[in-house]
């Protein structure tokens, strides 16, 4: 990824989508590009993709509606602007194009869509981006970058400020999901996680480094907020780690129709 002048490489990576039925647009929400063996692929929930709950498979839409189309907004040529492409979700069978998690299957909120770009298509690949290899723990500041209410400024995310809320070593053990302390918004679904600071920041391997400008981590995909048994909104955001979109992608399963 080649930097821009005044403009933080990580605004290019979120981009803006809208689940359809034929042209009526259902909800909105964030998706993001990631790079395998010289494939691009678009990253979003699952729930953004088959219209449908998690827990119990039923639609989210008021009226019931199962979008048959996704519009995505790519990047431009001209910094800034976006240009549409819309994909078919389902093949000519009624199978779903997207793939999901090779074992957990939707019970992981990520999907992904193999994509070919046009010729005037920008894509920036967020695991394409300069990474510093920092250890993300509990209480960490992160940010998550996505589009609230359908909001951005310029063409790119809105970058809402979070902290990690739970020990990120438990969901690599298998809780799956970590949670984020934010006040989040719809249309924020599917939108990258980072961890972002400045100056100093632990390695990898315990040691203390000291570099120059920005440090950046990319933690996950955030997929919504927790539901809770109560009335009450405690704030709290889930996001699935990186190396389950891995497992994602480089599984090539694709779901089955519901």
């Amino acid at each position: 990824m080649q930097p821009l002048a005044k403009i933080d490489n990580y605004s290019f990576t979120a981009i803006p989508i809208e689940p359809l039925y034929d042209e009526t647009k259902l909800a909105i929400g964030t998706a993001f590009f990631w790079l395998h063996q010289k494939q691009n692929f678009l990253i979003t929930n699952w729930h953004n993709l088959s219209g449908r709950r998690t827990d119990d498979e039923k639609p989210i839409h008021s009226q019931a509606a199962i979008p048959n189309k996704l519009r995505i907004w790519c990047g431009h040529e001209t910094v800034g602007n976006k240009i549409s492409t819309d994909v078919d979700l389902y093949d000519k069978d009624g199978t779903p194009i997207w793939f999901v998690h090779p074992t957990r299957k939707h019970a992981v909120d990520i999907a992904a869509i193999a994509i070919t770009p046009g010729y005037d298509v920008r894509i920036y690949a967020i695991n394409d981006a300069q990474e510093t290899p920092a250890i993300v723990g509990v209480g960490a500041e992160v940010f998550i970058l996505g589009f609230p209410t359908g909001l951005t400024r310029g063409g790119f995310p809105i970058w809402k400020r979070g902290s990690i809320a739970t020990e990120p070593d438990f969901a690599a053990q298998g809780d799956d999901y970590m949670l984020i302390d934010s006040a989040t918004r719809a249309g924020m679904s599917g939108a990258p996680v980072i961890f972002r600071t400045n100056g100093t920041f632990t390695a990898q391997d315990g040691s203390i480094n000291i570099a120059a400008g920005a440090n950046t981590s990319f933690v996950g995909i955030y997929s919504g907020r927790l539901k809770t048994p109560t009335l009450d909104d405690p704030q709290l955001g889930i996001t699935w780690p990186k190396k389950l979109i891995e497992e994602v992608v480089a599984g090539g399963v694709r779901d089955t129709a519901i």
